[in-house]
């Protein structure tokens, strides 16, 4: 490799060694001439099926060394001297097939302080000076692609150049004599198969996961970059980092459908019943969670495997983890699922060297453990053996340097250890004879990209598929798309990658990571994905799983589906780790997350997640529908049963740790953090157990929002404390979780505020309120706006409440004003000592609180201030009447039954633009046994109909022992800046009932991001997305959006195709049987009814009648034509 920086200073050096090495070559008389040194041997041939004999593919360059003279900016060719700077060695091409081939030249050498460039011509002369006359074909002078120092590589496409004879030229660049003598440059040349480029089919939906978990750990501020597990019994792990000296946190779920061939009752498919297993670095050996842990910095854990000879399993099978500190890696193993540990804190230091990064593991049976990482500076990998199941580890071995350190895993049947770097590398280690560890590692470049293919990680796994050495596999981002691309000869040679992300529905995808299935072309890939072109603060995130069950067919297909039932996280996701230029790149998410298959072939996924959190939390989600990752992928994952009841209130549960009855937000009972580290287990004043949300009228009507925040302790009130709860105002996507454990809503996003109280100059507690922002790097900055209209301790509860006007929030409430039904989310608080790392106190984000029905007299905690009211004028003395004689008492009426109730489950229903659907609940509440309707409609507000939204209008129609309906309300796909969007939805005209509280709820659009220059209905989705909206009055199926989108997109960019398409596509929907016996239907009845030929119904008479008929109607599902004819 040309390193021109460092070379140029060698000059000098160099040119002394040239002279004196060209006097050498003198003699004494004068007709003495210079003898030219060619390559040994000086010459090969080569055929479509490799080297020919007498040539091996192999040749050494002999000149005698030097530095060339020139400028030259590629290769430094013009001012080489043959036999002293440079050599020639001539390879001859046979004529032959060679379509699909191509032949490789590599340089390669020992000494990184060396540097060698190569070219290669054909046909010409190579001249005693300067560069060869003939046609250029190829160079490698500026770097070799693989980023390694000591190789160079070019090629030969035979089926452009033609056969004949190519001049392959070493240049000496910077290779003293003496030095290359004794490290001299080794040439060979090969054929091999290109890669054929492959294009695959998406498919979306088909797959559905479990509604999303959080856990959750005592003192943790944060738990990113979950590491998880499942092992082949069904023992499920994920563990995050707190960052060190924190440590990293351990959780457990049982995934086992059975134990001792038995149903197993404590089977958890929706993972609702995690259980926290401490800090498995954790210093204290006593508690695992009191004093931090010997580590922090990255994590990962594995899983004992099968023995590879007799295939038995331990049970349970051994779990390791490894920690990283900055002087080392820790590493711990358990034998009891998690619950107790066995601890090294000198972990790999035994055998490798110290100052590490970024570690990964896998074992090889149950007790054979590899660990892969890189030293600091410089950057080398490092591979570590253990045989007591990842606690010790031997001698270190390396790969050379290969970039950050990708992934590790281990051929169960052959023993062959793979690496990979985000050089897009990977080294491959065959064991010299069996249990042994590999010595050497061979690399060879699996991927490259002109983006880059190290946007978190660069990933290997080896299949075990049945084939003899397994399917090699690499996955990684260029920033924009997720690809995959595979080996099947120990990964010597690589298929061009194909992408696996589907950029219909995602445009910039992530931090990929991926699992392995039991057959050939299976395996599952998890990612996040934003639909924003850019990495930025605009962009919303997801996480995605794909599965393919052909991904090394020339033409894969797979099946996308949106994994995480929320937005996870609102802003930029640095891929950089950590951040040394101060640039302001988010890492609450951190680096990575990972997936595996529990014993029915369905996928497991720990992910991190920052929406409604100070910080990044690790949540949990299990495949619970569709295609398992067994055999051929026709069989679905086994039905887990009904989606279990959420839990009356976030976990832990308010009535286990003293908190308030309908806190909104709880937390551990005593894990205050003490210098960050060390937890305190006593009650204390910075303890927080519960923060609840409430409201209540003030002076004038004006109400206030209450938030009240409980401690453990609160007999003396310290000074120099905090205690702050923060809430966001008009955050889009509110709706709590099926779980019951948190809000949805995105809270970033919305209007961000907080309530403080502190001690530091008043001890009886001065009470404020600000706004706060998320910042581009992810922290929080907070501005203190005002006074709080009150405040005040209770040391006999245990609580500090404060109040603020709305009127007072609602000057800072850019995206709305806080009204009746507006929903508070984002709720979590904070407590702390004002020095620094002194003691603190942090929940997570909790539930939601809807502004309304506020009470009418202050709460508890403090009054507001009132304007004081004039004292009124007497009223004179009545004169006393007559006592009137009594009447006869009546008799009395029987009581009525009171009417069922109508109304909305909601206030506001979010949604993000786009052409799609959300659905509104209307409940009937009291009196259920008759019939009973209600109208449904929509008022148009800054949303309009058929602009951002379909005109709502129809009947809902309760029978007997009904308590709830829903209905579509259709949003429409634009291109312009409009911010968010309202209208209003109505309950009217009760037939059978009345109307409760809510009858009218808001409809919330919430805008793109930004915004493209096209027309939406450019984008083939959306055109056919829209047709079903207009011709058929409902959200289109997946299956019959696909095939339609497709139908168009086969075109390519055949513009004229694509036109014909689009009117294939118009035509069939009109001329469909959906759309024929429902909206069609109507036309033709109005027409034959009122007689009128040439018109048609107005426009609100023919929705309300579409929607009559059409209601759960999709033709080609079961039951449709019943649906129809009833």
């Amino acid at each position: 490799m040309s390193r021109r920086a460092s070379a140029r200073l060698l000059i000098l050096a160099g040119l002394v060694a040239a002279a004196v090495a060209a006097l050498l070559f003198l003699s004494a008389g004068p007709r003495a001439v210079r003898v030219a040194r060619a390559a040994n041997p000086a010459s090969g041939s080569v055929g479509p099926a490799g080297p020919v004999l007498p040539a091996n593919g192999k040749w050494t360059g002999t000149a005698t060394g030097g530095t060339t003279t020139t400028s030259d900016p590629l290769d430094g060719e013009a001012g080489c001297a043959e036999g002293t700077t440079c050599d020639t060695f001539t390879l001859t091409v046979l004529p032959g097939v060679y379509t699909g081939k191509i032949i490789h030249v590599d340089l390669s050498w020992t000494s990184p302080s060396n540097d060698y460039d190569l070219v290669i011509y054909k046909g010409g002369t190579c001249p005693a000076t300067g560069k060869c006359t003939g046609t250029f074909i190829s160079s490698s002078g500026n770097g070799a692609t693989n980023a390694i120092l000591t190789e160079e590589h070019a090629q030969i496409d035979p089926t452009a150049s033609g056969s004949g004879d190519y001049k392959v030229r070493i240049v000496y660049f910077n290779a003293p004599p003496g030095t290359s003598t004794a490290d001299p440059p080794q040439g060979t040349f090969s054929v091999s198969s290109v890669a054929v480029a492959r294009t695959a089919t998406y498919v979306s939906g088909g797959i559905n996961f479990s509604p999303n978990v959080t856990v959750k750990a005592p003192v943790a501020e944060s738990d990113g970059e979950p590491s998880s597990r499942t092992d082949a019994l069904g023992n499920f792990y994920v563990s995050g980092i707190r960052g060190f000296p924190a440590g990293i946190d351990l959780w457990y779920v049982d995934l086992r459908p059975t134990v001792g061939g038995s149903p197993n009752p404590n089977y958890d498919p929706f993972m609702r019943n995690w259980a926290y297993r401490g800090q498995p670095d954790a210093f204290s050996p006593v508690n695992e969670a009191d004093l931090g842990g010997d580590g922090g910095g990255d994590v990962d854990l594995a899983v004992g495997r099968p023995d590879p000879t007799t295939g038995n399993l331990a049970d349970p099978a051994t779990l390791a983890s490894s920690s990283l500190i900055a002087a080392n890696i820790s590493t711990q193993k358990s034998v009891d699922r998690g619950q107790t540990y066995t601890r090294n804190n000198l972990g790999n230091a035994t055998g490798g060297i110290p100052a590490d990064d970024r570690q990964w593991e896998e074992f090889l049976g149950n007790n054979t453990v590899y660990i892969f990482y890189r030293t600091a500076a410089p950057a080398v990998s490092m591979i570590q053996r253990s045989d007591d199941g990842g606690l010790t580890f031997g001698p270190a071995t390396t790969a050379g340097a290969i970039g950050q350190a990708g992934y590790i895993d281990v051929h169960q049947k052959t023993g062959t250890v793979y690496i990979s770097g985000a050089s897009g590398q990977v080294c491959h280690g065959d064991p010299p004879a069996p249990g042994l560890a590999p010595l050497t590692y061979t690399c060879v470049q699996a991927a490259s990209d002109p983006n880059g293919v190290d946007h978190l990680f660069f990933v290997v796994k080896v299949a075990e598929d049945g084939t003899a050495n397994g399917t090699v596999y690499v996955c990684y981002s260029n920033d924009h798309d997720i690809f995959l691309a595979h080996s099947t000869d120990k990964g010597v040679t690589w298929s061009a990658p194909v992408r696996v992300s589907n950029n219909a529905v995602t445009k910039t995808n992530i931090m990929p990571w991926f699992e392995t299935g039991p057959t050939p072309g299976s395996v599952g890939v998890v990612w996040y994905g934003t639909d924003q072109a850019t990495n930025d603060n605009n962009a919303n995130w997801s996480v995605y799983y794909a599965q393919s069950f052909n991904a090394t067919d020339d033409a894969p297909t797979f099946r996308q589906a949106k994994l995480s039932d929320h937005f996870i996280h609102g802003s930029n996701i640095s891929e950089r780790g950590l951040d040394p230029t101060g640039t302001g790149a988010n890492r609450n998410l951190i680096d990575y997350f990972q997936v595996s298959f529990d014993p029915t072939g369905a996928a497991v996924v720990g992910y991190a997640d920052d929406h409604n959190d100070f910080d990044g939390h690790t949540y949990v989600a299990r495949q619970i529908s569709g295609p398992r990752m067994v055999g051929d992928g026709k069989t679905n994952v086994p039905d887990p049963g009904p989606t279990p009841a959420a839990q009356t209130g976030p976990y832990p549960l308010a009535s286990s740790v003293g908190g308030q009855a309908g806190a909104q937000v709880t937390d551990f009972r005593q894990d205050v953090a003490d210098a960050l580290l060390v937890r305190t287990n006593t009650d204390d004043p910075l303890d927080i157990v519960s923060v609840k949300y409430s409201c209540e009228t003030g002076t004038g009507g004006i109400p206030l929002v209450v938030a009240t925040m409980k401690v453990s302790n609160l007999a003396v009130v310290p000074p120099s404390s905090n205690w702050r709860m923060n809430f966001a105002a008009n955050a889009p996507f509110a709706g709590v979780s099926p779980t019951g454990d948190y809000s949805f809503a995105l809270s970033d996003r919305g209007d961000q505020f907080y309530f403080k109280a502190n001690t530091d100059t008043n001890p009886a507690g001065d009470f404020t309120w600000g706004t706060a922002v998320r910042n581009g790097d992810g922290s929080l900055t907070y501005t203190q706006r005002g006074t709080a209209d009150c405040g005040a301790f209770d040391t006999a509860a245990g609580t500090i409440t404060i109040k603020v006007a709305v009127s007072k929030l609602n000057q800072f409430a850019s995206k709305g004003a806080i009204t009746t039904g507006t929903v508070l989310a984002g709720l979590r608080g904070q407590a702390f000592t004002s020095n620094v790392n002194g003691k603190r106190d942090s929940t997570r984000g909790g539930t939601e609180f809807v502004v309304g029905s506020c009470a009418a007299t202050p709460g508890s905690g403090c009054a507001a201030a009132a304007t004081p009211t004039p004292t009124p004028t007497p009223t004179p003395t009545p004169t006393p009447s007559a006592t009137p004689t009594p009447s006869a008492t009546p008799t009395p009426n029987p009581t009525p039954t009171p009417l069922p109730v109508f109304q909305f489950n909601s206030l506001t229903y979010p949604v993000q633009e786009d052409c799609t659907s959300i659905v509104v609940t209307v409940l009937r509440t009291g009196d259920t046994g008759q019939r009973s309707t209600v109208d449904i409609s929509s008022n148009n507000g800054s949303a309009t109909q058929r602009g951002d939204f379909t005109y709502v209008v129809g009947r809902l129609v309760f029978e007997p022992g009904e308590t709830q309906k829903t209905f579509q309300v259709l949003i429409n796909e634009d291109a312009y800046v409009e911010g968010i969007e309202n209208a209003t939805l109505i309950l009217q005209n009760p037939q059978n009932g009345t109307l409760g509280t809510p009858n009218n709820a808001q409809l919330q659009i919430v805008d793109d991001a930004s915004e493209p220059n096209s027309n939406p209905i450019d984008d083939s989705r959306t055109f056919v997305c829209t047709h079903y909206h207009d011709f058929l009055y409902r959200q289109s199926d997946q299956t019959g959006e696909d095939f339609w989108t497709q139908n168009i997109e086969s075109c390519g960019n055949n513009a004229q195709c694509r036109v014909e398409h689009r009117q294939d596509v118009s035509t069939a929907f009109f001329l469909s049987i959906e759309f024929q016996q429902t909206g069609y239907f109507v036309i033709r009845a109005h027409k034959a009814a009122f007689g009128s030929a040439k018109s048609n119904p107005r426009y609100a008479v023919f929705l309300r009648d579409q929607r009559q008929i059409s209601n759960g109607v999709i033709v080609g599902q079961p039951g449709f034509q019943a649906m129809l004819d009833a």
